[in-house]
């Protein structure tokens, strides 16, 4: 009886320390996070595409800001309203709403609240990951909408926090994304995740943009430097 009563015990602590225990405990206790990252692609033979270096913010729910600063600078901006794309490249800004956007947006698996709304979780095997915490729990995140563009997330957790992400593309792109230097529950204000558009950029829209009378919402002239709200 003793053995079966240890042996309740031991299996009661692995469900309740599996990845997706441990992510739905990082969407209900941590409401912000800033973070360094380093983001390598690899093509499906692991040959590297990019190896690049920023740092992102992320406030509940559905917050983010991603400004990669190495060797391009290039932004990723999620107002809780829209979704902007800024490629310094091609001088480019795309807009969607977050709404329409939700199912196809990975960034939203660790910066929403309901990610099951949009995602299939399951736990996975270790992933064999370098870094020196190995004390990783891994979850799989699949697209439930078609179309998504990306296969699926894979998700790195140790002590219920961030560790790693991977996202695995319709052609077997792998990017890796791994944090460093991070910082929890952080004091955030809307006004860390504006989007400053800037001069002579070409703006591409998507589906319906919130009320353009909304000044919160309103877009002034893409040719100047605004505040998107």
């Amino acid at each position: 009886m003793n053995k079966i009563f240890a042996g309740f015990l031991i299996l009661s602590f692995n469900v309740s320390a599996d990845g997706v225990s441990d992510l739905n405990t990082f969407a209900n206790n941590i409401s912000s996070m800033s973070s360094e990252f380093s983001q390598v692609v690899l093509d499906k033979k692991g040959l590297k595409l990019q190896d690049v270096q920023g740092v992102m913010l992320f406030k509940r729910p559905n917050k983010f800001r991603w400004d990669y600063l190495k060797p391009y600078q290039n932004q990723i901006i999620s107002d809780g309203e829209r979704l902007y794309m800024y490629d310094q490249e091609l001088r480019q800004v795309s807009i969607n709403p977050i709404a329409k956007v939700a199912g196809s947006t990975p960034l939203l698996i660790i910066a929403g609240k309901n990610v099951e709304k949009y995602f299939i979780l399951k736990n996975i095997d270790d992933q064999n990951y370098t870094e020196a915490n190995q004390n990783i729990k891994w979850v799989e995140a699949t697209p439930k909408e078609e179309g998504a563009g990306f296969s699926k997330v894979i998700l790195g957790l140790s002590d219920n926090k961030l560790s790693v992400m991977k996202i695995v593309d319709a052609f077997e792109h792998t990017t890796t994304i791994s944090f460093k230097n991070a910082k929890y529950n952080i004091s955030l204000t809307d006004n860390d995740f504006l989007f400053k558009l800037p001069d002579g950029v070409d703006v591409v829209q998507s589906g319906a943009i919130p009320d353009p009378t909304n000044s919160s919402s309103n877009i002034k002239n893409k040719t100047k430097n605004v505040d998107v709200k």
